[in-house]
């Protein structure tokens, strides 16, 4: 009998526990401080949008090269060279582009903010 009231009191400790955790989950809130990481991702997005206008105008100019050998007015002397110093910014801006492309993961919660999901957690 004594064991039956233990079990019974036990099921009714643990039912008011988990009704107030439940309770403190339910109204517990996390802010997250984002200060300065917000600036640094503007910063990297603002630099990726001049890269890739950069590369643009490079392969702007890689395709003015090939109609200038096409027509007669370069050499083809003068456009290997033109081709190798032209893909050679390509491949500086691409490794510019890639540097910051790794770096902006580590401000994803920042944009998933900006998009309109919460900033705190149930």
């Amino acid at each position: 009998m004594a064991l039956l009231f233990l079990v019974a009191q036990y099921a009714k400790t643990e039912e008011q526990i988990i009704s107030a955790l439940r309770q403190w989950v339910a109204s517990y809130n996390v802010e997250i401080e984002n200060v300065g990481f917000e600036s640094e991702a503007d910063s990297c997005r603002d630099r990726i949008g001049q890269l890739t206008a950069e590369l643009e105008k490079l392969n702007a100019r890689l395709d003015n090269a090939f109609d200038l050998v096409e027509q007669g007015l370069y050499t083809k002397e003068e456009f290997r060279r033109r081709k190798e110093k032209i893909t050679g910014s390509q491949k500086a801006v691409q490794a510019q582009l890639d540097s910051l492309y790794e770096r902006l993961p580590a401000h994803a919660v920042l944009w998933h903010r900006e998009a309109g999901a919460p900033s705190s957690l149930p």
